[in-house]
């Protein structure tokens, strides 16, 4: 039994059909691997932590691991996904009153007294109150996938303002293509009460895609794979589960593999990565890729602007495939790079000036080795 989510002002009874499948629990992926350790870190609760953050770029693993454990744990619940939300105030009330019905189909809850921000806030903290005294362990867990969305929409400050006055007993597990410069969360940040799994987390080890590639081939298949992925993606999950994916359906060596793989994944990165980012820090993206290294002053004088050093962090922030390499320098991730390159030559007369500027100014710094390479790629 699904309760029907409150028809808040101006809104059509159409509408609200969003509410009830952002509280569905997403169904389980065939082939996925149990991940023992995150699962654990998230399992284990202390009061001084009542928010979990989990971050990383498209396809990093986010929501199969929050769906796992979900599944798995003791704790009771609440599954909302902002998934194709518009941000509007009532979007966040609704899916939590069709996952707290959920939780309790004998008893739905009571719809919120008055329908504002303070008024959604007070009945959500209430609602969560009474969850935990019904819970068997004393503990109930909101989940929030897809949190990013929230950002620059009125649903942010109520997000922001409910993570500071959790009840006890009540959890938040948030996951986001980003950090979420949330105010609340921010607060909760520096005081500690905040446990984060970031892109580094997420990627799968060496040992997890040694069990992915036993468990797609078998024990005794494709033995030499298992490094090549990892070492071509950095543990990305989406990437090395594709990868042998293509490779499972048969024909092409594993070279020839790795090669097709990266050029189907182009129309998931244009859509999943870069159609959601702010123009500028895409073309960022596109032009900086061209160079070898992301060095910012070098990128300031090739680009012909002064902001690389904000654009690095801002991409480091997104957990762009773009990792620190040394002091004042930072490396894309291959396959993200070349990925970039390709997208880049849809501008070519922009792409040929750029690398022309790269060419020159790393030759006149005497880098000839890696101006060369950048003419040459």
């Amino acid at each position: 039994m699904s309760a029907r989510p409150f028809v808040a002002q101006g809104q059509r009874p159409s509408d609200l059909i969003v509410g009830l499948t952002m509280s569905r629990l997403p169904a389980c992926r065939s082939g996925a691997i149990r991940r023992s350790a995150l699962l654990h870190r998230l399992e284990v609760v202390t009061p001084a932590r009542p928010v979990t953050l989990i971050h990383g770029p498209a396809g990093s693993g986010k929501t199969t691991l929050l769906a796992d454990y979900a599944r798995t744990t003791a704790t009771r619940c609440i599954w909302c996904s902002l998934r194709g939300a518009d941000g509007d105030l009532e979007v966040v009330p609704n899916a939590l009153y069709a996952g707290l019905a959920n939780l309790s189909p004998e008893e739905p809850p009571m719809e919120p007294p008055l329908r504002s921000l303070r008024g959604y806030v007070d009945w959500i903290v209430a609602c969560l109150v009474h969850a935990v005294e019904r819970s068997p362990d004393g503990r109930v867990d909101v989940i929030v996938d897809d949190a990013q969305r929230v950002v620059g929409t009125p649903s942010a400050e109520l997000l922001s303002v409910l993570l500071e006055q959790l009840p006890d007993g009540a959890r938040v597990l948030l996951a986001a293509r980003s950090l979420l410069r949330l105010p609340g969360l921010q607060r909760l940040r520096a005081l500690g009460e905040v446990l984060q799994l970031g892109p580094c987390e997420l990627a799968f080890s060496t040992s997890e895609v040694e069990a992915l590639r036993s468990a797609t081939f078998g024990p005794g298949m494709h033995l030499d794979v298992s490094a090549r992925a990892h070492a071509t993606f950095d543990g990305w999950a989406f990437g090395v589960s594709a990868m042998l994916a293509t490779l499972s359906r048969g024909g092409p060596s594993a070279d020839n593999a790795v090669n097709q793989h990266l050029f189907e994944l182009d129309p998931y990165l244009e859509d999943q990565v870069l159609r959601d980012l702010p123009p500028g820090i895409c073309r960022w993206l596109l032009e900086s890729a061209v160079l070898p290294d992301v060095v910012p002053e070098t990128c300031d004088a090739v680009l012909e602007r002064s902001d690389s050093l904000s654009m690095v962090r801002q991409v480091v922030g997104l957990g762009l495939f773009l990792a620190e390499d040394g002091p004042g320098v930072w490396r894309y991730t291959p396959f993200f790079q070349e990925f970039l390159r390709r997208r880049s030559i849809a501008d070519l007369p922009r792409h040929c000036v750029v690398r022309a500027n790269a060419v020159r100014h790393l030759a006149a710094r005497g880098q000839l080795a890696a101006a060369l390479r950048c003419w040459r790629e």
